[in-house]
């Protein structure tokens, strides 16, 4: 599922950890293509709302490994 990312408040916390070697992934701006793609198995995300809310948008990231998106 798509979601965007606040910071609302400063706590301490544990950064996430990325369980396989991070050098080997890679972080690159999606498509809208790519967007659809990976939200495609969304039953309740209509896609008009989807590419109103990416056009929105200032940059959509994803996480990349071997080619293909990760996260």
């Amino acid at each position: 599922m798509s979601y965007y990312w606040v910071q609302e408040e400063l706590e301490d916390f544990a950064a996430p950890q990325i369980k396989a070697d991070f050098t080997k992934f890679i972080l690159w701006e999606l498509s809208f293509e790519e967007v659809k793609f990976i939200s495609k198995e969304i039953d309740n995300m209509p896609m008009d709302l989807l590419e109103k809310e990416y056009q929105q948008c200032p940059f959509c990231l994803g996480l990349g490994r071997n080619n293909e998106i990760a996260a």
